[in-house]
């Protein structure tokens, strides 16, 4: 299993068992996350018995003009063996029962940039289906596991905006007319990736605001 962690969450690498930690600046082609709170390194550890590859921090489309920037993270943790990647993200809620500190779980995404992580890729693959982009059985797995914990999860669309700009009202109020439950500015890229390497896919967004 592999979790990028976004925006807040790196400290939870500390509560790993058998952690060991690799600074991006020592991979070949990882990114370098300009943004505070992404720590950037890789973090190979467990959980419990269980193998957890962990990417503590992302580089974002608005630091970097490539939406391919975590290209070769995404494709390094599907060689390490990762079947399933969780993605997690803070993001600006538009729903009125959706207070700051609510976990929403990505059941779809909307993409407002027009970009992707595949343009320029040489073979047919790059033609990746995301009808099922995000895993019906990983979800389930997340909402019980947030039920046991008693931690509910919200459920709908993120919608991805290049930023770095926050978004005006009149794109919160388009992007809330499309299907948008939260906005933000990330994950998108990761989940195309990680579709094309076959990996499955759920997401986590962290309201904010």
């Amino acid at each position: 299993v592999a979790v990028v962690l976004g925006s807040g969450l790196g400290g939870l690498s500390d509560q790993m068992v058998d952690a060991m930690a690799i600074p991006y600046g020592d991979l070949k082609g990882f990114p370098r996350p300009g943004v505070s709170g992404h720590q950037g390194q890789l973090v190979l550890a467990k959980v419990g018995q269980t193998p957890v590859a962990l990417l503590e921090g992302r580089a974002h489309l608005y630091e970097t003009g490539r939406a391919d920037a975590m290209k070769v993270a995404v494709r390094t943790l599907a060689a390490l063996g990762c079947e399933a990647l969780v993605l997690t993200n803070a993001a600006g809620g538009l729903d009125n029962d959706m207070e700051p500190g609510s976990i929403m779980l990505m059941t779809d995404h909307l993409n407002f940039t027009g970009q992707s992580p595949l343009f320029g890729e040489p073979s047919d693959d790059r033609f990746v289906d995301l009808v099922d982009a995000y895993d019906p059985a990983l979800q389930q797995q997340l909402l019980d596991h947030g039920k046991a914990m008693g931690v509910p999860l919200h459920q709908g669309v993120y919608a991805w905006f290049a930023g770095p700009q926050f978004e005006t009202v009149a794109e919160v109020r388009a992007a809330g007319i499309l299907g948008a439950n939260a906005v933000g500015m990330s994950t998108v890229p990761e989940v195309i990736l990680a579709r094309h390497a076959n990996m499955r896919v759920a997401g986590l967004s962290i309201i904010t605001n």
